[in-house]
């Protein structure tokens, strides 16, 4: 279930996204829903880059996310991230940004790449029925997590830290 509650929102495409059921628009639209106070076809209105709990365990989450923020950093997108909560805490930090569209593409595997070297993205991004687990695009996200600032935050967040570069356990087997 994502950070944000259906409990305020009445709106039908919230409700049956939270469902699994696809919306004509496949985006999540209770943040603005709840904070405009639209209770009809937000969709019509504004629609917002998301991803999901709901495809994938948090390891296949995090790497969607990533992939998702890698673009979202590019072209200043808004975008509202499934436990991103608990990936924070894991010293990832996923970047939202301000622009959002009353369009949106479906990101996958075929097109990330061309979406992600575009000068001028227009559009939301639907995600969601994806895993963006090439070599291509994990090559990116690694090269990413491998940069000095996050790599430092990742394990300053780590309760283990300080065995970094101080392990000394020895692990033997009869």
């Amino acid at each position: 279930m994502s950070e944000l509650s259906l409990k305020q929102c009445k709106n039908p495409c919230c409700f049956y996204l939270h469902l699994g059921i696809n919306t004509k628009c496949g985006l999540y639209c209770c943040k603005m829903c709840k904070r405009y106070g639209w209770h009809g076809n937000a969709c019509e209105k504004i629609i917002i880059t998301a991803t999901t709990s709901e495809n994938g365990r948090l390891g296949n989450q995090i790497i969607r996310n990533l992939a998702v923020s890698l673009i979202a950093e590019k072209n200043d997108l808004n975008v509202v991230y499934a436990n991103k909560g608990l990936i924070s805490r894991l010293g990832i930090t996923l970047f939202s940004g301000k622009k959002t569209y009353n369009n949106a593409i479906e990101l996958n595997e075929n097109n990330y790449l061309t979406v992600y070297n575009s000068d001028n993205l227009k559009s939301n991004l639907n995600a969601n029925p994806n895993f963006f687990q090439t070599k291509e695009i994990t090559h990116l996200i690694y090269n990413y997590l491998r940069k000095d600032e996050i790599k430092t935050n990742i394990i300053n967040n780590n309760p283990f830290k300080n065995r970094y570069n101080n392990n000394d356990d020895l692990f033997m087997l009869d």
